[in-house]
Protein backbone atom coordinates (compact mmCIF):
# COMPACT_ATOMS: atom_id res chain seq x y z
CA UNK A 1 0.00 0.00 0.00
CA UNK A 2 2.74 2.24 0.64
CA UNK A 3 4.46 1.78 -2.31
CA UNK A 4 0.99 2.89 -3.99
CA UNK A 5 0.98 5.96 -2.17
CA UNK A 6 4.27 6.76 -3.37
CA UNK A 7 3.57 6.37 -6.90
CA UNK A 8 0.98 9.02 -6.34
CA UNK A 9 3.16 11.31 -4.58
CA UNK A 10 6.06 10.94 -7.49
CA UNK A 11 3.04 11.51 -10.01
CA UNK A 12 1.97 14.29 -8.16
CA UNK A 13 5.09 16.15 -7.92
CA UNK A 14 6.18 15.86 -11.69
CA UNK A 15 2.79 16.96 -12.91
CA UNK A 16 3.23 20.39 -10.53
CA UNK A 17 7.02 21.06 -12.17
CA UNK A 18 5.71 19.88 -15.96
CA UNK A 19 6.25 23.07 -17.82
CA UNK A 20 4.70 22.60 -21.29
CA UNK A 21 1.16 20.92 -21.88
CA UNK A 22 0.23 18.54 -24.64
CA UNK A 23 -3.29 20.05 -24.41
CA UNK A 24 -3.97 23.08 -26.76
CA UNK A 25 -3.75 25.62 -24.84
CA UNK A 26 -6.45 28.51 -25.20
CA UNK A 27 -3.38 31.60 -24.58
CA UNK A 28 -5.93 33.75 -23.36
CA UNK A 29 -4.65 34.94 -20.44
CA UNK A 30 -1.17 35.53 -19.09
CA UNK A 31 -0.69 32.00 -17.89
CA UNK A 32 2.95 30.75 -17.08
CA UNK A 33 2.63 27.71 -18.97
CA UNK A 34 1.47 29.09 -22.12
CA UNK A 35 4.07 32.11 -22.52
CA UNK A 36 6.72 31.88 -19.48
CA UNK A 37 9.42 30.37 -22.22
CA UNK A 38 8.23 33.32 -24.34
CA UNK A 39 9.09 35.75 -21.79
CA UNK A 40 13.63 35.19 -22.91
CA UNK A 41 13.34 33.55 -26.22
CA UNK A 42 12.49 34.86 -29.97
CA UNK A 43 12.15 31.21 -30.78
CA UNK A 44 9.33 30.50 -28.38
CA UNK A 45 7.47 33.80 -28.76
CA UNK A 46 6.92 32.33 -32.74
CA UNK A 47 5.73 29.68 -31.36
CA UNK A 48 3.19 30.72 -29.18
CA UNK A 49 1.95 33.38 -31.93
CA UNK A 50 1.81 30.42 -34.35
CA UNK A 51 0.23 28.04 -32.55
CA UNK A 52 -2.21 30.53 -31.53
CA UNK A 53 -3.15 32.25 -34.56
CA UNK A 54 -3.63 28.28 -35.70
CA UNK A 55 -6.06 27.48 -32.98
CA UNK A 56 -7.97 30.99 -33.21
CA UNK A 57 -7.83 32.58 -36.21
CA UNK A 58 -11.12 32.06 -38.51
CA UNK A 59 -9.70 32.71 -42.02
CA UNK A 60 -8.21 29.95 -42.71
CA UNK A 61 -9.71 28.29 -45.65
CA UNK A 62 -9.95 32.04 -46.85
CA UNK A 63 -6.05 32.44 -46.94
CA UNK A 64 -5.71 28.25 -48.48
CA UNK A 65 -7.66 29.66 -51.32
CA UNK A 66 -4.98 32.64 -51.40
CA UNK A 67 -2.36 30.49 -51.30
CA UNK A 68 -0.83 31.00 -47.53
CA UNK A 69 0.03 27.52 -46.14
CA UNK A 70 -0.05 28.36 -42.52
CA UNK A 71 2.15 24.94 -41.72
CA UNK A 72 4.38 25.88 -44.50
CA UNK A 73 4.97 29.34 -42.85
CA UNK A 74 6.08 27.18 -39.68
CA UNK A 75 8.75 25.34 -41.35
CA UNK A 76 10.11 28.56 -42.84
CA UNK A 77 9.86 31.11 -39.93
CA UNK A 78 10.71 29.18 -37.08
CA UNK A 79 14.65 28.33 -37.84
CA UNK A 80 14.69 32.57 -38.65
CA UNK A 81 13.20 33.08 -35.07
CA UNK A 82 15.44 30.67 -33.49
CA UNK A 83 18.84 32.34 -35.41
CA UNK A 84 17.89 35.44 -33.34
CA UNK A 85 18.02 33.48 -30.12
CA UNK A 86 21.44 32.67 -31.11
CA UNK A 87 22.51 36.00 -32.44
CA UNK A 88 25.85 37.21 -30.97
CA UNK A 89 25.05 40.66 -31.45
CA UNK A 90 21.94 42.51 -29.33
CA UNK A 91 18.40 42.42 -31.35
CA UNK A 92 17.00 45.30 -32.47
CA UNK A 93 13.34 46.26 -31.93
CA UNK A 94 13.59 47.28 -35.94
CA UNK A 95 15.28 43.63 -36.98
CA UNK A 96 12.61 41.71 -34.85
CA UNK A 97 9.53 43.93 -36.58
CA UNK A 98 11.06 43.28 -39.90
CA UNK A 99 11.05 39.34 -39.21
CA UNK A 100 7.30 39.73 -38.02
CA UNK A 101 6.12 42.30 -41.06
CA UNK A 102 7.33 39.32 -42.77
CA UNK A 103 5.23 36.42 -41.33
CA UNK A 104 2.16 38.98 -40.41
CA UNK A 105 2.13 40.41 -44.35
CA UNK A 106 0.33 37.61 -46.25
CA UNK A 107 -2.39 37.60 -43.97
CA UNK A 108 -5.50 38.83 -45.07
CA UNK A 109 -7.95 40.44 -41.66
CA UNK A 110 -8.05 43.89 -41.88
CA UNK A 111 -8.19 44.08 -37.44
CA UNK A 112 -5.46 41.49 -36.94
CA UNK A 113 -2.25 42.83 -34.76
CA UNK A 114 0.22 40.90 -34.11
CA UNK A 115 2.43 42.15 -30.68
CA UNK A 116 5.85 40.44 -29.47
CA UNK A 117 8.09 42.16 -26.37
CA UNK A 118 11.80 42.61 -27.42
CA UNK A 119 13.24 41.02 -24.25
CA UNK A 120 16.71 42.34 -24.99
CA UNK A 121 15.41 45.66 -25.44
CA UNK A 122 11.55 45.69 -22.90
CA UNK A 123 10.39 47.25 -26.16
CA UNK A 124 6.86 45.74 -28.14
CA UNK A 125 6.85 45.43 -31.74
CA UNK A 126 3.37 45.33 -33.69
CA UNK A 127 2.59 44.43 -36.85
CA UNK A 128 -0.52 44.68 -39.06
CA UNK A 129 -1.37 43.13 -42.28
CA UNK A 130 -4.24 45.42 -42.72
CA UNK A 131 -2.36 48.71 -42.36
CA UNK A 132 1.25 47.23 -44.53
CA UNK A 133 -1.54 46.21 -47.31
CA UNK A 134 -3.43 50.11 -47.58
CA UNK A 135 0.05 51.61 -46.96
CA UNK A 136 1.77 49.67 -49.94
CA UNK A 137 -1.68 48.98 -52.41
CA UNK A 138 -2.91 52.87 -51.54
CA UNK A 139 -0.68 54.96 -49.56
CA UNK A 140 -0.94 57.85 -51.51
CA UNK A 141 -4.58 58.00 -51.03
CA UNK A 142 -4.08 56.86 -47.60
CA UNK A 143 -1.67 59.67 -46.97
CA UNK A 144 -4.14 62.35 -48.64
CA UNK A 145 -7.32 61.42 -46.16
CA UNK A 146 -6.09 59.81 -42.77
CA UNK A 147 -7.13 62.52 -40.00
CA UNK A 148 -8.63 64.47 -41.86
CA UNK A 149 -12.06 64.97 -40.46
CA UNK A 150 -14.95 66.85 -42.43
CA UNK A 151 -14.74 70.24 -42.30
CA UNK A 152 -17.86 72.01 -44.08
CA UNK A 153 -16.61 76.08 -43.06
CA UNK A 154 -16.76 76.93 -47.22
CA UNK A 155 -20.26 75.64 -47.37
CA UNK A 156 -20.95 77.47 -44.47
CA UNK A 157 -19.60 80.86 -45.61
CA UNK A 158 -20.48 80.57 -49.02
CA UNK A 159 -24.22 80.38 -47.58
CA UNK A 160 -25.14 76.94 -48.86
CA UNK A 161 -25.89 75.68 -45.34
CA UNK A 162 -29.45 76.65 -44.00
CA UNK A 163 -27.94 74.21 -40.30
CA UNK A 164 -24.58 73.75 -39.51
CA UNK A 165 -23.56 71.91 -36.27
CA UNK A 166 -20.21 70.52 -34.76
CA UNK A 167 -18.72 69.33 -31.67
CA UNK A 168 -15.90 67.58 -30.78
CA UNK A 169 -14.08 66.59 -27.01
CA UNK A 170 -11.48 68.62 -28.12
CA UNK A 171 -13.59 71.56 -27.59
CA UNK A 172 -12.95 74.63 -25.84
CA UNK A 173 -10.33 76.44 -27.65
CA UNK A 174 -8.90 72.68 -28.33
CA UNK A 175 -7.27 72.81 -24.74
CA UNK A 176 -9.58 71.12 -22.83
CA UNK A 177 -8.59 67.75 -21.48
CA UNK A 178 -10.65 65.18 -19.57
CA UNK A 179 -9.14 61.73 -19.68
CA UNK A 180 -12.07 59.74 -20.84
CA UNK A 181 -12.19 61.91 -24.26
CA UNK A 182 -8.13 61.58 -24.98
CA UNK A 183 -8.07 58.06 -25.60
CA UNK A 184 -10.37 58.09 -28.95
CA UNK A 185 -11.89 61.49 -29.84
CA UNK A 186 -14.81 62.44 -31.35
CA UNK A 187 -15.95 64.79 -33.29
CA UNK A 188 -19.78 64.89 -34.60
CA UNK A 189 -21.09 67.89 -37.52
CA UNK A 190 -24.56 68.10 -38.37
CA UNK A 191 -25.46 70.20 -42.14
CA UNK A 192 -28.48 71.20 -43.38
CA UNK A 193 -27.74 71.36 -47.17
CA UNK A 194 -30.17 73.65 -49.65
CA UNK A 195 -33.15 71.50 -50.84
CA UNK A 196 -33.00 69.94 -46.95
CA UNK A 197 -30.50 67.56 -47.76
CA UNK A 198 -29.33 66.17 -44.03
CA UNK A 199 -25.49 65.20 -43.39
CA UNK A 200 -24.21 63.56 -40.81
CA UNK A 201 -20.16 63.32 -40.59
CA UNK A 202 -18.24 61.25 -37.51
CA UNK A 203 -15.13 59.76 -36.78
CA UNK A 204 -15.83 56.77 -35.11
CA UNK A 205 -18.82 54.73 -33.80
CA UNK A 206 -18.96 55.16 -29.48
CA UNK A 207 -22.00 57.67 -30.24
CA UNK A 208 -24.29 55.91 -27.74
CA UNK A 209 -22.43 56.81 -24.74
CA UNK A 210 -23.31 60.56 -25.58
CA UNK A 211 -26.17 60.34 -27.08
CA UNK A 212 -28.07 57.61 -24.34
CA UNK A 213 -27.84 60.10 -20.91
CA UNK A 214 -27.93 57.00 -19.06
CA UNK A 215 -24.69 55.62 -21.02
CA UNK A 216 -23.92 58.48 -20.89
CA UNK A 217 -23.89 58.65 -17.04
CA UNK A 218 -22.10 55.60 -16.90
CA UNK A 219 -18.94 55.96 -19.25
CA UNK A 220 -18.15 59.28 -17.65
CA UNK A 221 -19.24 59.34 -13.80
CA UNK A 222 -17.05 62.00 -12.87
CA UNK A 223 -17.93 64.73 -15.79
CA UNK A 224 -17.16 67.98 -14.89
CA UNK A 225 -19.44 71.25 -16.07
CA UNK A 226 -17.19 72.04 -19.30
CA UNK A 227 -17.00 68.45 -20.06
CA UNK A 228 -20.58 67.59 -19.59
CA UNK A 229 -21.56 70.65 -22.01
CA UNK A 230 -19.29 68.88 -24.82
CA UNK A 231 -21.10 65.42 -23.95
CA UNK A 232 -24.64 67.59 -24.64
CA UNK A 233 -23.22 69.50 -27.68
CA UNK A 234 -22.49 65.69 -29.42
CA UNK A 235 -25.71 64.78 -28.38
CA UNK A 236 -27.49 67.95 -29.31
CA UNK A 237 -25.96 67.33 -32.74
CA UNK A 238 -26.67 63.88 -33.61
CA UNK A 239 -30.33 65.18 -32.53
CA UNK A 240 -30.61 68.18 -34.48
CA UNK A 241 -29.68 65.59 -37.65
CA UNK A 242 -32.49 63.40 -36.58
CA UNK A 243 -34.76 65.66 -36.07
CA UNK A 244 -34.11 67.34 -39.29
CA UNK A 245 -34.69 64.13 -40.67
CA UNK A 246 -37.82 63.20 -39.21
CA UNK A 247 -39.75 66.63 -39.92
CA UNK A 248 -38.58 67.79 -43.68
CA UNK A 249 -39.84 63.54 -44.16
CA UNK A 250 -42.74 64.64 -42.46
CA UNK A 251 -43.11 67.47 -44.42
CA UNK A 252 -42.73 66.10 -47.58
CA UNK A 253 -39.60 68.21 -48.38
CA UNK A 254 -36.58 65.98 -47.33
CA UNK A 255 -34.31 66.52 -50.17
CA UNK A 256 -31.70 63.33 -49.06
CA UNK A 257 -29.76 62.03 -46.52
CA UNK A 258 -25.48 61.87 -46.31
CA UNK A 259 -24.06 60.15 -43.95
CA UNK A 260 -19.85 60.50 -43.99
CA UNK A 261 -18.22 57.79 -42.69
CA UNK A 262 -14.80 58.68 -44.57
CA UNK A 263 -11.82 57.84 -42.46
CA UNK A 264 -14.19 56.62 -39.76
CA UNK A 265 -12.12 53.74 -37.52
CA UNK A 266 -15.62 52.18 -36.14
CA UNK A 267 -16.24 51.32 -32.86
CA UNK A 268 -19.75 49.99 -31.08
CA UNK A 269 -21.73 47.95 -32.97
CA UNK A 270 -25.16 48.92 -31.19
CA UNK A 271 -23.94 52.51 -32.72
CA UNK A 272 -25.89 51.30 -35.94
CA UNK A 273 -29.34 52.08 -34.69
CA UNK A 274 -28.25 55.97 -34.78
CA UNK A 275 -27.00 55.85 -38.02
CA UNK A 276 -28.10 53.79 -41.14
CA UNK A 277 -31.14 52.19 -38.21
CA UNK A 278 -32.00 55.38 -37.87
CA UNK A 279 -33.19 55.59 -41.45
CA UNK A 280 -34.54 52.07 -41.90
CA UNK A 281 -37.56 50.28 -40.05
CA UNK A 282 -37.87 49.25 -36.18
CA UNK A 283 -36.54 45.72 -36.07
CA UNK A 284 -33.32 45.15 -37.02
CA UNK A 285 -31.58 45.13 -40.92
CA UNK A 286 -30.06 42.36 -42.18
CA UNK A 287 -27.32 43.86 -42.91
CA UNK A 288 -24.71 40.96 -43.60
CA UNK A 289 -23.80 37.11 -42.62
CA UNK A 290 -21.64 35.78 -40.50
CA UNK A 291 -19.77 32.90 -38.96
CA UNK A 292 -17.97 31.90 -35.68
CA UNK A 293 -14.94 30.04 -34.78
CA UNK A 294 -16.68 27.15 -32.76
CA UNK A 295 -13.36 25.14 -31.83
CA UNK A 296 -10.14 24.73 -31.80
CA UNK A 297 -9.60 23.13 -35.17
CA UNK A 298 -8.37 25.56 -37.82
CA UNK A 299 -11.47 24.63 -39.35
CA UNK A 300 -14.08 24.73 -36.84
CA UNK A 301 -16.31 26.72 -38.03
CA UNK A 302 -20.00 27.48 -37.28
CA UNK A 303 -22.42 27.68 -40.24
CA UNK A 304 -22.66 30.88 -42.00
CA UNK A 305 -26.00 32.26 -39.86
CA UNK A 306 -28.00 36.33 -40.96
CA UNK A 307 -26.54 38.82 -39.14
CA UNK A 308 -29.09 41.42 -38.36
CA UNK A 309 -27.67 45.16 -36.69
CA UNK A 310 -30.25 46.83 -34.73
CA UNK A 311 -32.38 50.13 -35.97
CA UNK A 312 -33.43 52.93 -34.32
CA UNK A 313 -36.14 51.47 -31.58
CA UNK A 314 -38.51 54.58 -31.02
CA UNK A 315 -41.20 55.30 -33.63
CA UNK A 316 -39.68 56.91 -36.48
CA UNK A 317 -39.81 57.95 -40.38
CA UNK A 318 -38.16 55.41 -42.81
CA UNK A 319 -36.74 57.26 -45.20
CA UNK A 320 -37.50 57.26 -48.76
CA UNK A 321 -35.47 59.77 -49.99
CA UNK A 322 -31.60 59.09 -51.96
CA UNK A 323 -29.49 58.28 -49.43
CA UNK A 324 -25.68 58.92 -49.88
CA UNK A 325 -22.73 57.37 -47.90
CA UNK A 326 -18.97 58.49 -47.94
CA UNK A 327 -16.28 56.51 -47.44
CA UNK A 328 -12.39 55.90 -48.37
CA UNK A 329 -9.99 54.05 -47.44
CA UNK A 330 -9.29 54.32 -44.07
CA UNK A 331 -13.29 53.37 -43.48
CA UNK A 332 -12.79 50.40 -41.26
CA UNK A 333 -14.94 47.76 -39.09
CA UNK A 334 -18.29 49.26 -38.09
CA UNK A 335 -17.29 51.99 -40.85
CA UNK A 336 -17.41 49.73 -43.28
CA UNK A 337 -20.56 47.72 -42.40
CA UNK A 338 -22.19 51.07 -43.01
CA UNK A 339 -20.90 51.78 -45.58
CA UNK A 340 -21.79 48.20 -47.27
CA UNK A 341 -25.46 48.90 -45.89
CA UNK A 342 -25.93 51.73 -48.48
CA UNK A 343 -24.66 48.85 -51.22
CA UNK A 344 -28.16 47.04 -49.67
CA UNK A 345 -30.50 49.55 -49.59
CA UNK A 346 -32.57 50.15 -53.09
CA UNK A 347 -32.22 54.38 -52.33
CA UNK A 348 -28.45 54.47 -51.07
CA UNK A 349 -25.47 54.47 -53.23
CA UNK A 350 -22.03 54.19 -51.71
CA UNK A 351 -19.51 57.05 -52.79
CA UNK A 352 -15.87 57.25 -52.58
CA UNK A 353 -12.96 54.68 -52.66
CA UNK A 354 -12.83 51.86 -51.43
CA UNK A 355 -13.03 51.12 -48.06
CA UNK A 356 -10.11 49.64 -45.96
CA UNK A 357 -10.65 45.75 -46.14
CA UNK A 358 -11.35 45.26 -41.87
CA UNK A 359 -15.06 44.01 -42.30
CA UNK A 360 -14.71 40.77 -39.82
CA UNK A 361 -15.92 41.41 -36.21
CA UNK A 362 -14.33 41.75 -32.86
CA UNK A 363 -15.44 40.75 -29.31
CA UNK A 364 -14.01 40.87 -25.70
CA UNK A 365 -11.95 38.28 -24.28
CA UNK A 366 -14.42 36.87 -22.37
CA UNK A 367 -16.29 35.65 -24.94
CA UNK A 368 -13.97 33.35 -25.89
CA UNK A 369 -15.40 30.56 -23.73
CA UNK A 370 -17.99 30.24 -26.83
CA UNK A 371 -15.98 31.72 -29.79
CA UNK A 372 -12.82 30.44 -29.86
CA UNK A 373 -11.49 33.54 -30.99
CA UNK A 374 -10.38 37.41 -29.81
CA UNK A 375 -7.02 37.43 -28.05
CA UNK A 376 -4.00 35.66 -27.79
CA UNK A 377 -2.44 36.91 -24.42
CA UNK A 378 -2.54 40.53 -22.90
CA UNK A 379 -1.10 43.16 -24.39
CA UNK A 380 1.61 44.98 -23.03
CA UNK A 381 2.02 42.22 -20.77
CA UNK A 382 2.30 39.30 -22.23
CA UNK A 383 5.55 38.55 -24.11
CA UNK A 384 2.82 37.79 -27.72
CA UNK A 385 -0.36 39.26 -27.86
CA UNK A 386 -2.55 38.82 -31.00
CA UNK A 387 -5.83 40.86 -31.41
CA UNK A 388 -8.01 38.67 -33.54
CA UNK A 389 -11.50 38.86 -34.93
CA UNK A 390 -14.54 36.92 -33.40
CA UNK A 391 -15.93 36.09 -36.34
CA UNK A 392 -15.98 36.08 -40.09
CA UNK A 393 -18.31 39.02 -42.18
CA UNK A 394 -19.50 38.47 -45.34
CA UNK A 395 -21.42 40.18 -47.70
CA UNK A 396 -25.41 39.09 -48.40
CA UNK A 397 -23.75 37.13 -51.61
CA UNK A 398 -21.61 35.23 -49.18
CA UNK A 399 -18.41 36.42 -50.27
CA UNK A 400 -15.63 37.44 -48.13
CA UNK A 401 -14.20 40.99 -48.52
CA UNK A 402 -11.48 41.00 -46.05
CA UNK A 403 -8.28 42.57 -46.65
CA UNK A 404 -10.28 43.94 -50.17
CA UNK A 405 -12.91 46.17 -48.86
CA UNK A 406 -16.23 47.31 -49.46
CA UNK A 407 -16.09 48.92 -53.36
CA UNK A 408 -18.41 51.99 -53.70
CA UNK A 409 -21.35 52.26 -56.30
CA UNK A 410 -19.73 55.70 -57.62
CA UNK A 411 -16.11 55.94 -57.28
CA UNK A 412 -14.80 59.38 -57.11
CA UNK A 413 -11.16 60.01 -55.42
CA UNK A 414 -10.83 63.17 -52.71
CA UNK A 415 -9.22 66.15 -53.81
CA UNK A 416 -7.03 67.39 -51.12
CA UNK A 417 -5.89 70.58 -53.06
CA UNK A 418 -9.25 71.62 -54.21
CA UNK A 419 -10.39 70.86 -50.82
CA UNK A 420 -7.27 72.77 -48.84
CA UNK A 421 -7.97 72.00 -45.32
CA UNK A 422 -11.88 73.25 -45.57
CA UNK A 423 -11.52 76.36 -47.38
CA UNK A 424 -12.51 74.83 -50.53
CA UNK A 425 -15.15 72.52 -51.81
CA UNK A 426 -15.08 68.73 -50.72
CA UNK A 427 -15.49 66.95 -54.17
CA UNK A 428 -16.56 63.84 -52.71
CA UNK A 429 -19.71 65.62 -50.68
CA UNK A 430 -20.23 67.50 -54.10
CA UNK A 431 -20.55 64.17 -55.98
CA UNK A 432 -22.98 63.11 -52.93
CA UNK A 433 -25.50 66.30 -53.13
CA UNK A 434 -25.54 65.38 -57.31
CA UNK A 435 -26.45 61.96 -56.44
CA UNK A 436 -29.22 63.48 -54.48
CA UNK A 437 -30.52 66.10 -56.51
CA UNK A 438 -30.33 63.57 -60.02
CA UNK A 439 -30.13 60.54 -59.20
CA UNK A 440 -27.02 60.07 -61.31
Amino acid sequence: MKRYILFFICALALAGCRQKSDEVLSYVYNDNMAFGEAKNSYAAKFEVMWRGMSANYALWDFEYDNGLDWDKVYDAYLPKFEALDEQQTPVTDEQLKALLDDVVAPLHDGHLAIQLQNHQTGNYVTSSPGRMRVLRERGDEYAAVKGKEPVLDYYQTSGKLKAYQKWSTTDVDSSYSYAPFLDNPLTVTYALFDGNIAYFGFNHFSLLFYVHPGMAAQKFPDADSTALAIITGIRNTWSAWFDAIQQHHAAGDLGGVIIDVRSNGGGLLADFQLVIGALVPTGGMHESNARYKRGTGRLDYSPIMPQTLPSFPSEHATVTEPIAVLCNCATVSMGEHTAYSAKVLDNARLIGTRTHGGFCALSPKEDYTYNYAGYVGEQNITPVFCYIPQEVAFTLDNEIIEGYGVTPDIEISFDAATWNKGAGTDNQIDRALQFIRTGN
